[in-house]
């Protein structure tokens, strides 16, 4: 059971200021990358701010595609002692450790659908395993095989893993290869861009190297559960020889470490660390991440062990230029639907105009006059009475039944 913020692929670095694997250390410094990854399709649907119950679809995210990643950091001390974070932590000789009373951590809580990050307290009963010895080397690239954000990549380290913690992804001592999430078909960045493949989907993709048929095809007689099965169960390297590397993600997880005098701080001015900690992980059997409160059971209903929920906290909108009469943008990607010049570019946002072809009358716009028009025609269908009819009442602004059970006839909606 995971409590704390592990989303589906970290790339993170803790600093303390003490010496040694054994011994007693405090959070000084913090750089983090979440990666948020859907392992289902979704369509993200954005509400009229009237209440009103208009719903417009405004994005479809895939399952498998990487649709929001967070950077945290680099931190110091002065801000991680603004924000409230306190993390102590003690490694014993015999391989146990504490989070200890004191400290306090960023967690994300749902609020109305809303991923919230907030800071508190928590303790842990910790176990570890260490040796500086191993000539372990930061990797350029995060589990997901996108460029990791450590400042110290290519530099010699220690190996440190984690493998008891309530809180805390668990991560090897040694550097080793990820399987793909067996919930996910693929993974890939918002622009296209392929990191991994699932076995099931490549055994059936067709490939220009096999004059267009698939492996299940092409090697396995065209049964795509023996092709599947057979890559599920290859190493990494016979993965990459006989199924282009499908079944496996292009990065490792892993836990390294550095002792003794680092040098200067990753966050500018910082106190110098004395001990530096950096994990990779991907929610799943080996972090024991993003599986819920009971590993095993299916705690949301959708069919996997995967239970985590994370409510986005923006969606895709058009920003547009003012000059032409816009002071917001306008949500999902518009941008063919407007002059060159009148569009700024495709980004993110929570604060937007919104958009339909259902709204032509009203020049595709939402506005309150086309949110009641909805109403209404929502009522009208409730009673029985198709659209032009009901276009005819509301022209002629002819009262309708009591539909909100005031005692009063609902008229006034020209």
């Amino acid at each position: 059971m995971k409590k704390l913020i592990v989303l589906l692929a970290t790339s993170c670095c803790m600093l303390f200021a003490n010496n040694d694997a054994a011994g007693s250390y405090r959070l000084t410094g913090l750089h983090v990358v979440y990666y948020d990854i859907a392992r289902a399709d979704v369509t993200v649907t954005v509400h009229d701010a009237y209440g009103f119950g208009v719903v417009v679809p405004v994005q479809d995210i895939p399952a498998g595609a990487i649709f929001n990643s967070t950077p945290n950091g680099p931190h110091g001390e002065p801000y991680l002692n603004a924000v409230g974070v306190n993390l102590n932590v003690t490694l014993n000789e015999d391989g146990s450790g504490q989070v200890t009373e004191g400290s306090y951590y960023p967690d994300i809580n749902q609020v109305d659908c809303v991923s919230q990050v907030q800071v508190l307290p928590i303790t842990d009963d910790l176990g570890y395993s260490a040796d500086n010895s191993i000539g372990a080397v930061i990797p350029a690239t995060n589990v997901l095989g996108l460029p990791s954000n450590s400042p110290r990549v290519g530099q010699t380290m220690g190996g440190l893993g984690l493998f008891q913690s309530e809180i805390l992804d668990f991560y090897p001592m040694y550097e080793q290869p990820e399987k793909i999430p067996a919930v996910l078909p693929f993974v890939a960045t918002t622009d296209g861009t392929l990191l991994a493949v699932s076995c099931g989907l490549a055994c059936v993709t067709p490939q220009e190297a096999l004059g267009g048929a698939s492996l299940a095809d092409a090697v396995f007689g065209g049964d795509a559960a023996a092709c599947a099965a057979t890559c599920d169960a290859a190493d990494p390297a016979t993965a990459a020889a006989q199924f282009g590397g499908a079944g496996w993600m292009q990065g490792t997880v892993y836990g390294m470490y550095k002792k003794g005098d680092l040098g200067a701080s990753m966050s500018a001015g910082n106190i110098d660390p004395g001990f530096y900690l950096e994990w990779s992980a991907l929610d799943g059997p080996t972090s024991e991440s993003g599986l819920g409160d009971i590993i095993g059971e299916d705690e949301d209903g959708d069919g996997t062990d995967y239970d985590r929920i994370f409510g986005i906290p923006y969606t895709t909108v058009t920003s547009m230029n003012p000059a032409c009469g816009f002071n917001l943008p306008i949500a999902g990607d518009v941008s063919a639907l407007f002059p060159a010049e009148c569009v700024e570019g495709v980004t993110t946002g929570n604060d937007f105009y919104l958009m339909d072809a259902s709204l032509a009358p009203w020049g595709n716009f939402l506005t309150y006059h086309a949110a009641t028009y909805q109403q209404v025609q929502g009522m009208c269908a409730e009673m029985g009475i198709d659209a032009a009819t009901c276009d005819g009442y509301i022209a002629a602004d002819v009262p309708l039944a009591d539909m909100d059970g005031d005692g009063q006839p609902e008229t006034g909606f020209a």
